[in-house]
């Protein structure tokens, strides 16, 4: 998703996977001499669970997609299941299956250079840079603020409690059923060009406050439009529910085309037989999905960072050089799998196998 935490209009799934915390830069990284010295068993395939979160606007039991891969909401569980993370986000990283390790712990006393390659170790630290969801939504998310790396600077430098880092936040989501989202404010010249051509907004907005907007004068960052623009968004956004209906209704029964403020719909790309990739603008992440037919197989070729694979839908083997455990791989199974490592993935099972890779976007290795 571009990223997990846009707002859903209505209910859906989907995969998110973006930046989720401030990533450290300090941290020495062995030379490729000393990471190749690591032994074979600290660069195997290994077994993980991820973390839940209960976000009220989750689904819950059965119902909810995150509660079946993480093996919850059954027995009258009804807390709602929202997101499944998988990655090494300080406030819920994933956890080691065999030990309950977490897999932060387990990096940095294995050699963040070994697993995660030079240069993303060099780049990034100890931690992966990506945080790996999926999402379980049964209504609309809070709105959330996602800024580019110098408006986070700039955020984080003048409220550091409320911008508690000044990392971007670039994000990507992957609908695995219908899914609709809203992202991102208008420019200032684009929400006023809406309020002259768009009369069922106006009227939302209101007569004054759009007459406001209209004469203000942006200078200094937009400072001089900023407490219309305020007043006008607080009108919008307390509206009753039957006066945005009305609206919808109205502006859908005079509009017969698209409009220009959605986010880019990434397609996916084939990269080879059974496997699609998609691959935002950010550098931190892409993500593969590869869907396999009963009895056929796929080779992952190395790659020179990290990846986490989430098995969604029926069962294999996930067969590489080094595994910490036995590789067989159903619903809701998720692995860490070092750089450099080759993976064959196999559906054994009697219906097709869906799987997703998440890993740093290749762009940044060439």
């Amino acid at each position: 998703m571009a990223s997990s935490t846009t707002a859903s209009s209505q209910m859906g799934l989907g995969l998110g996977i973006g930046l989720g915390k401030a990533i450290g830069h300090g941290m020495l990284v062995p030379s490729e001499t000393e990471a190749e010295a690591q032994p074979d068993m600290a660069r195997g395939v290994l077994r993980l669970r991820g973390a839940v979160q209960h976000y009220e606007w989750g689904r819950r039991g059965d119902d909810s997609l995150v509660a079946r891969l993480a093996g919850g909401g059954d027995d009258g569980d009804r807390r709602p299941y929202a997101e499944l993370w998988m990655g090494t986000h300080p406030s819920a990283p994933s956890s080691l299956a065999a030990s309950g390790e977490s897999l932060r712990e387990w990096l940095a006393r294995r050699g963040p250079a070994a697993l995660l390659g030079r240069a993303v170790a060099a780049r990034w630290g100890g931690d992966l840079p990506f945080l790996f969801k999926v999402l379980s939504v049964a209504k609309a998310l809070s709105i959330q603020a996602h800024p580019d790396r110098e408006l986070a600077r700039a955020l984080h430098a003048l409220r550091p409690a409320t911008y508690r880092d000044d990392n971007h936040k670039p994000e990507m989501a992957v609908a695995v059923t219908e899914f609709r989202a809203l992202c991102g404010f208008v420019r200032i010249q684009e929400l006023k060009d809406v309020l002259r051509t768009v009369p069922e907004v106006r009227e939302l907005v209101g007569k004054e406050e759009a007459a406001k907007l209209m004469a203000a004068k942006e200078h200094d960052g937009g400072i001089g439009v900023r407490p219309y623009l305020q007043s006008a968004f607080t009108k919008l956004m307390t509206a009753s529910k039957e006066t945005v209906s009305e609206a919808v209704s109205k502006l859908k029964s005079r509009l017969n085309v698209e409009s220009k403020n959605f986010p880019e719909i990434l397609r996916g790309v084939p990269v080879q037989a059974h496997v699609t990739r998609y691959t935002p603008p950010s550098e931190e992440f892409e993500v593969d999905r590869c869907l396999l037919p009963p009895g056929e197989s796929v080779t992952m070729s190395p790659v020179p960072g990290p990846s986490i694979f989430l098995v969604m839908t029926g069962e294999g083997e996930i067969e590489a050089d080094s595994m910490l455990d036995e590789g067989r791989a159903k619903e809701g199974d998720v692995f860490f799998v070092p750089a450099h490592t080759e993976v064959r993935i196999v559906c054994s099972g009697p219906g097709s196998m869906q799987l997703y890779r998440a890993g740093v976007n290749s762009g940044f290795f060439s």
